[in-house]
């Protein structure tokens, strides 16, 4: 199925009574891709919010109309969300299966997959077994089988962890607070950036944007929220991918991928010895910077084969070299292109 031409609407202030009929009933003029999806908190309790896929631009015109109707008793907020939203949503409205139970011989993408034939055996061991609960995709569509637990005595649930960006925000940061402080303060969770946002003063906002590896980090560090990052109490609350963009826009820096750029060397520092520091980690290049006097700077651009390794060689930032703690930092891509050109020129 073509998805390009689809739009996206997402529902708020919705009943938690509420099923994905009672979603299609209140778009009735819309033609809905699917089911539309019930967001859920981990728990499993509705978050009171709901998103849907629809077929064109003017199935969302007439779903915007539908703003400020009612829902039950309630007033229903609707909006124009975008693509990685819904997936966001429907991903995680079929990402955990019950621990106990176990469906032979079947593949947990056939949760993801059009795959009828293997979902309808789901269905059939389901309903053999209604104490169990599956949540699944068909299509398009989520639905439930069997019949849940009471919220207050709902079995836990096993992640399928899903792979991608994923991303929080800290608020409430000391006007010191520096990338590294984050990092050390999310030092569980795989970090890929940290933007310090600026406000329209150019002065630091108190907050900062963070994108991470995967849904399991955003878990790893909301377990944050709340604790002490420079003697202020720091907010951890996830965030869309847009929201990153939008909030990063003004600052966030073109930094180059596998390069990394080391100072406080000791002016005796040697190629080998930068090699030594980041022994198991794979070298491209070292460029042992030097001033205009073509003496040693006490600084280095190093170059690694990979991302990953990147990122591990950051980590070293502040080990001991000789008598100095050596700084690590990532390097803006103009700076590499400058430094390589001086570099080639001596």
């Amino acid at each position: 199925m073509d998805f390009k031409n689809n739009r996206y609407v997402k529902l708020s202030g919705v009943p938690w009574g509420a099923k994905p009929n009672d979603i299609e009933e209140f778009l009735i003029d819309c033609n809905i891709v699917g089911d539309p999806v019930i967001v859920r908190y981990k728990s499993g309790r509705a978050t009171g919010d709901a998103v849907a896929r629809l077929v064109g631009k003017s199935d969302l015109e007439k779903a915007l109309k539908c703003n400020q109707k009612y829902l039950g008793k309630r007033y229903i907020k609707v909006e124009e969300t975008d693509g990685d939203t819904f997936e966001k949503h429907f991903s995680e409205s079929i990402a955990f299966i019950k621990e106990p139970f176990k469906l032979p011989s079947l593949d947990v993408r056939c949760y993801t997959q059009a795959d009828e034939a293997k979902k309808q055996e789901v269905f059939r061991q389901a309903d053999s077994n209604p104490k169990e609960c599956v949540r699944y995709n068909e299509e398009e569509k989520m639905q439930e089988v069997g019949k849940l637990p009471d919220m207050n005595d709902r079995p836990k649930y096993t992640e399928v962890k899903i792979h991608g960006n994923a991303f929080v925000k800290l608020s409430g940061l000391a006007w010191t607070a520096n990338e590294k402080d984050v990092r050390k303060f999310l030092n569980d969770c795989k970090v890929h950036e940290v933007v310090i946002t600026n406000n329209d003063k150019g002065k630091p906002s108190g907050n900062a944007l963070v994108q991470l590896d995967s849904k399991g980090d955003v878990m790893k560090a909301r377990a944050h929220n709340k604790e002490h990052l420079c003697k202020r109490f720091v907010n951890v609350e996830e965030v869309e991918k847009q929201q990153f963009i939008r909030e990063t826009e003004r600052d966030r820096k073109d930094y180059s991928s596998f390069h990394v750029k080391m100072k406080n060397l000791p002016f005796s520092a040697t190629e080998t010895e930068i090699k030594a520091l980041f022994k198991d980690l794979a070298i491209e290049e070292v460029i042992m910077m030097r001033n205009k006097d073509y003496k040693p700077s006490g600084k280095a651009m190093v170059e690694f084969k990979s991302e990953d390794d990147q990122a591990k060689a950051l980590l070293c930032d502040n080990k001991p070299m000789g008598s100095r703690s050596v700084e690590v930092n990532k390097v803006e891509k103009h700076d590499v292109k400058t430094i390589e050109t001086q570099h080639n020129f001596h």
